[in-house]
């Protein structure tokens, strides 16, 4: 879409009293940009920024620009999920290993001083935060350590997103309970993000949602 476009379809969901509420990314997914030489300073791996790059900075905040020319709500979901090569490829040969809930945490701090720059209300997922200290993001064991909690900047909002696990069966359930529990351990307002399957093709898996 254009810039003018994104903005007649704010105006048209406004006729029904419709939000529409950017969804960004500002640290994975990011594989189309990244593969143009244009952006190469600002490329760690594949589809993930480089964390402490000016550039990489610089990319955001005009994003960040775009966003609050076309949009009106200021509550933008900024992404940061499934960033899985953070810190693992052009970082890590320039400037040596650093663990990744290190990285989050210098990343979070520079996008939150942008975001109050633009008066941004911030919305990011949850899983990164979770993933080097348990078997994966959905599981009913492992903890986030409360150092890494209370490094959390307060101005953004948690996102615990769940599109697997459901009441049907005792494991998925177990999951869920365990994943709650843990969000509630941050200092942070919690959000949740259910899917409605509608990724896997021209139809929804409406068995599913």
């Amino acid at each position: 879409y254009t810039m003018q476009e994104l903005k007649e379809l704010v105006a048209y969901g406004e006729r029904f009293g419709v939000t529409l509420t950017p969804c960004i990314q500002t640290l994975g997914h990011l594989r189309m940009p990244l593969m143009w030489n244009a952006h190469k300073e600002m490329k760690d791996s594949d589809d993930v920024l480089y964390v402490g790059k000016e550039e990489t900075y610089q990319f955001i905040e005009a994003v960040f620009q775009t966003v609050c020319e076309c949009f009106k709500t200021r509550r933008v979901n900024i992404g940061m999920d499934e960033a899985h090569t953070l810190g693992m490829g052009r970082r890590l040969r320039k400037e040596g290993y650093t663990k990744k809930p290190e990285l989050m945490t210098m990343h979070l701090e520079r996008v939150g001083k942008l975001c109050e720059k633009h008066g941004i209300v911030p919305i990011i997922a949850s899983d990164m935060f979770f993933r080097p200290f348990a078997p994966g993001y959905y599981t009913d064991t492992g903890e986030v350590p409360q150092e890494v909690i209370d490094r959390v900047p307060p101005m953004y909002r948690i996102m615990y997103w769940d599109y697997y696990n459901c009441e049907k069966s005792e494991q998925s359930v177990a999951k869920f309970h365990h994943m709650i529990q843990q969000h509630k351990r941050f200092h942070n307002p919690i959000m949740f993000l259910g899917g409605a399957w509608k990724w896997m093709g021209f139809a929804p898996n409406n068995a599913f949602s």
